[in-house]
């Protein structure tokens, strides 16, 4: 029997393994090791780095000219070559994760060849495109462009409700399918949390656990609102309270956080670890932290919230699209968007043990969700299409 061939297109995928990369890179792995679809990828390489899949069939790249304003990102080179071969491939479906040059592109390949396209709504692009531009016109002008890409797939995705809301406040005016991220981190057993602890301590050059460890796992960005998390920090100092900040990733804003932990005098209580060499690394961090620090008032609905609660660790959010299933005080908690309020729920879930560790309990309860079964939605969704 022929097996069923996807097309995955997307701007992010290993190297770039931001979240959507990591959703991109998970739905390839089940969707061919569990139900048998050819995939193929359509995504980018950096034009500083070079194509390291060139021998790779089932994996296509556009070149991509990074901008510094866009950290990882930049602009796809739309090569005629490229397209042509992509073009030439028997697809039964697209699924698009951007509406951007490869996502346009992949929804020009459906049209084409009359087959089913699905897109997800991964991200606030209109936050993205106010960020670079510094103009709310030029911002509301593409933004309404954009949203043709989704107005004319066969089926949209958006990874929680608040997300779908803000699709439909860009302008959107169809339905919204509700496919929720997941993590492919498993739960470790107790053993395995043991290793993991010393693992991280390993890691980060300490001898011992003696101080509470506070994380953050992502993009060193603005928009990830790290400018409020070292602001609560240098708060958290003044009063006395010991503790020791662990940032584990990179992007365009670190040296200005290295900066301002420097005038800050947080220099003993911060590190900043770089990018994990490995997801058995990342998952050491979590399993010896007490708190997982996100202030995020961008992201429509983080992988890092699914990690942390793998590993029982509670995680600490403003109140935004990222924070939607979290009940606070339940399983997470949430702060207004201050420096001074952010601190002050540090303070209180660090004198707390009882409270952090249930809360912690709790978001692995209900937050927990393993790849398996988002992708299990998602095949679904593709064979409805496919035969419909």
């Amino acid at each position: 029997m022929r097996k069923l061939i996807a097309g995955e297109f997307s701007e992010a995928y290993p190297p770039l393994m931001d979240g959507v990369g990591q959703v991109v890179k998970n739905y390839e792995r089940i969707l061919r090791d569990e139900y048998g679809y050819d995939v193929k990828i359509i995504t980018t390489y950096s034009t500083k780095t070079g194509n390291s899949d060139d021998k790779n069939p089932d994996v296509i790249r556009f070149p991509m000219a990074p901008l510094k304003r866009l950290g990882a990102y930049g602009i796809s080179i739309m090569k005629k070559d490229i397209e042509k071969k992509v073009m030439e491939m028997d697809f039964d479906i697209i699924h698009t994760h951007s509406p951007f040059s490869v996502g346009a592109f992949g929804a020009r390949v459906a049209r084409k060849k009359h087959i089913p396209h699905v897109t997800t709504f991964h991200s606030q692009f209109k936050k993205d495109i106010l960020g670079f531009t510094h103009s709310r016109l030029i911002a509301y002008i593409l933004t309404r462009y954009l949203v043709r890409h989704y107005s004319s797939a066969d089926a949209v995705i958006a990874p929680n409700h608040r997300s779908a809301e803000v699709l439909h406040s860009y302008g959107y005016k169809g339905d919204v399918i509700i496919i929720e991220n997941a993590t492919d981190m498993e739960i470790p057993t107790p053993e395995k949390e043991k290793e993991n602890i010393a693992r991280a301590l390993s890691l980060l050059g300490l001898k011992a656990k003696t101080r509470p460890i506070l994380l953050f796992v992502g993009q060193h960005s603005d928009k990830k609102n790290i400018l409020l998390i070292i602001s609560s920090l240098r708060i958290l100092k003044e009063r006395n309270i010991d503790f020791q900040m662990v940032f584990v990733g990179d992007g365009e804003d670190r040296k200005k956080y290295e900066r301002m932990t420097h005038e800050y005098d947080l220099e003993d209580n911060v590190i900043f670890y770089g990018i994990a060499s490995s997801r058995d690394d990342i998952s050491a961090f979590y399993s010896a932290a007490d708190l997982f620090l996100f202030a995020s008032l961008y992201d429509t609905s983080c992988l890092v919230k699914r990690e942390a609660a793998a590993h029982s660790l509670p995680c600490l959010f403003i109140d935004s699209v990222t924070s939607e299933g979290i009940r606070d005080g339940f399983n997470g908690f949430i702060s207004a968007p201050d420096a001074l309020s952010y601190a002050g729920y540090i303070e209180r879930i660090l004198s707390d043990d009882s409270l952090r560790k249930t809360v912690g309990e709790n978001a692995r309860r209900t937050l927990y969700r393993n790849f398996s079964d988002a992708t299990r939605e998602i095949n679904e969704l593709y064979r409805k299409l496919i035969h419909s």
